[in-house]
């Protein structure tokens, strides 16, 4: 997602490769992409998205931070829910 008002997002928008403002709603998150890729489908790009984030999370040094870091039982209930969301892909939906 380009940020507003950057180079990134006027050249997108000149290349209509965003969509017009008016088409824009809260559906939009980080977990869609925004920016038309030419050449890539929607499902690519949500495939590669998702590969990425398991490939941050899943890292050995950040799975041993998210561990350390928990201090009750009830924060460990959250994190596996959110650890089998990742897992099933409901994060990206």
């Amino acid at each position: 997602h380009p940020f507003f008002d950057t180079e990134l997002y006027r050249d997108a928008g000149e290349k209509g490769l965003l969509p017009a403002p008016e088409e824009l709603s809260d559906s939009y998150d980080n977990t869609q992409p925004l920016i038309k890729v030419p050449g890539a489908e929607r499902e690519d790009l949500l495939r590669f998205y998702r590969l990425a984030y398991l490939k941050y999370y899943l890292r050995p040094s950040r799975l041993f931070n998210i561990i350390t870091s928990v201090r009750s039982a009830g924060d460990l209930a959250v994190r596996f829910r959110t650890l089998a969301d990742l897992l099933r892909g409901a994060a990206f939906k």
